[in-house]
């Protein structure tokens, strides 16, 4: 698709920050493709009649999905990424830009964050910190409503297992380099405090495996503080790409569950939490 701005489809809003000529569906990290269990927790989120904001990148069955079940509106970085959605689903709200840029004038009932933050910045500014991005994240969520966000952990099992990982390929989108923000989540406690520092309150949290780039499989915080048979190891392990992998991943996956660190080194997070409700004057 062109970038120029007057084909911009009609349902598609320039907030500040867009950036014209990229696509991150069309990046070396590509999207993340959230599938099975992911999408039936997001169908149970979805409020009944409610507001549902979904903020950067998402699989396209995952957005078909969350728009045909509730009314719906998309925040974007890419314009060309925008243009595309908002032509596919002309009903639908896109805001294209940077997530401090938006400015909405009712807060949602549900937002969908699930491929993290660090996309949500441009580059035509200097990136924010992680805590600083959740906290525009959670201005965006009405009194009593929820958030659902994905975290990549900086030191899963999948990174100790992939001889070079996606988000060290070099590619154009890597302009900001990771790892130096002392606010990014170093680990489950982390991602507790960084929930509740910007006003809400964590309901639940589950460890995504695979990996990050297609993860299938939720493990609540409840199910792995308990032994879970090593059978579920297989299925916890087996991946769909063809990186060159550097360990066996089914024998570093069960010692990591024998080990009791089946959280704290999962590929990522997703963390479901809640804005208290607002309380009657």
């Amino acid at each position: 698709m062109s970038a120029r701005t007057n084909e911009t489809p009609e349902n598609v809003r320039l907030i500040g920050g867009e950036m014209l000529l990229w696509s991150d569906m069309s990046a070396v990290a590509g999207v993340t493709e959230w599938q099975g269990a992911a999408l039936e927790l997001i169908r149970r989120l979805l409020p009944a009649g409610g507001r549902v904001l979904l903020v950067g990148p998402h699989p396209q069955p995952l957005v078909d999905e969350v728009v045909a079940n509730a009314a719906a509106a998309v925040l974007l970085r890419s314009y060309p990424d925008a243009c595309e959605l908002g032509e596919r689903h002309p009903g639908l709200a896109v805001f294209c830009g940077r997530l401090e840029a938006l400015d909405v004038e009712e807060p949602y009932d549900l937002v969908l964050a699930l491929d993290g933050l660090l996309r949500t910045h441009s580059a035509e500014a200097p990136a924010s910190a992680w805590k600083e991005s959740l906290a525009a994240l959670a201005g965006l969520v009405a009194p009593g409503g929820r958030l659902a966000l994905g975290v990549r952990n900086d030191l899963g099992v999948d990174r100790f297992l992939e001889a070079r990982p996606a988000d060290r390929e070099g590619g154009d989108d890597q302009w900001a380099p990771h790892g130096f923000d002392p606010s990014y989540p170093s680990g489950p406690e982390a991602l507790d405090r960084g929930i509740e520092s910007a006003g809400l309150t964590m309901r639940r949290s589950y460890a995504v495996y695979p990996d990050r780039q297609a993860p299938r499989s939720l493990l609540s915080r409840e199910a792995l503080a308990h032994d879970l048979p090593d059978a579920l190891a297989f299925t916890l392990s087996s991946r769909e790409d063809e990186r060159t992998l550097v360990a066996d991943p089914l024998r570093l996956t069960r010692l990591v569950f024998r080990h009791r660190l089946g959280e704290r080194l999962a590929p990522m997070w997703l963390a479901v939490a809640t804005r208290p409700p607002a309380t009657p004057e």
